[in-house]
Formats: structure tokens, sequence, C-alpha cells
């Protein structure tokens, strides 16, 4: 992938890692508010569905982001490295899970009619994922925009959000 403005811009920080790993504190946020079955089979059945298409994408034309060193970061950034290849980069599954999460959680929050402000501070670190993804270099700016257009377009599909779109175009 060719870098963009933004790969060139943000720079590298290995203390963004907890940050990019954070995702997995925001992903079980939707459904432990869930109250009703249906909704968690929906979130589960987006969580497979983003996974299975990116594999499909991931075969098709496999992508790669290159990294820099380790030497000199933290032990945190490191073990990443170890675990986390650097392949299967497009589309990014962190953004994804990170914009979907924040959908599935909003639209709980929505339906429990809670301060506007929640919804916000979950936005807000949804964007902090995608950020700490450039900032640790583990994806670019196209693998983040593909990642981040695949959880909305899974979104609106699973939990039938047409109806919702159609809605509020019209007013």
């Amino acid at each position: 992938m060719p870098e963009s403005f933004c790969d060139r811009v943000i720079p590298f920080s290995g203390k963004a890692v907890w940050i990019y790993m954070s995702v997995y504190l925001l992903m079980p946020i939707g459904p432990f508010l869930m109250t009703r079955r249906r909704q968690i089979i929906r979130y589960a059945a987006g969580l497979m569905l983003i996974g299975a298409l990116a594999d499909l994408v991931f075969i098709v034309r496999p992508t790669w982001c290159p990294r820099p060193g380790v030497s000199g970061t933290s032990a945190a950034y490191q073990m990443l490295i170890a675990v986390d290849n650097p392949f299967n980069a497009f589309p990014s599954l962190h953004a994804a899970f990170a914009v979907y999460s924040a959908l599935c959680a909003g639209l709980v929050l929505r339906e429990l009619r809670s301060h506007a402000l929640w919804r916000s501070a979950l936005w807000l670190w949804a964007f902090l994922i995608l950020f700490a993804t450039l900032a640790t270099k583990q994806h670019m700016m196209a693998d983040i925009v593909a990642g981040s257009v695949l959880a909305v377009v899974v979104y609106v599909c699973v939990f039938d959000q047409w109806k919702w779109i159609c809605r509020h175009s019209q007013t």
C-alpha cells in the first residue's frame, strides 16, 4: 500500500500500544448492555461477517505494513510485534472492530436514552484506537478507512439500520 499524507505525518509511538489494545475492552461494552438475545446474536453475527469478509480480502489480495524496528521500544510493543504479524493489513480488523463496537454500543445507549456524553465518549475512544493503529504503524490510512467502511456496512445490514437511514435522509 502506498503511504498517505496521514501515514507520513503521524509519528511512530510504541506507547500507543495500550490504546491500540484497548479495542478488546471496547468490544464487549455493547453486548454487555444489550438486554435482548436477538441483539447479542446480531452483534456476534456482525463480528463473524466482518471477519469472514476481511479474510476473503486477505486471501485474494494480501497486504502488509512496514514496521519500525523494535529496539528501544516498550515491552508491550515488543510483545505486540511478537504476536501480531504485519500481514493481512487491508482492511484493518482493528478499525472494523472499533467502529462496529462503537456503533453497536451507541445503539444500545440510544435505546437506554443515556446522555449523549456517553456516546461521545465511545466515539472518542474508537477514534483514539484508530489513531493508535496508525501511531503504532500496525496499519496505514487506507487500511483504517477500509476497515471502518466494512464496519458501517455490516452494522447497517445486520442491525437493519436501512430504515433509520431512510427515515433520517427524508427530513
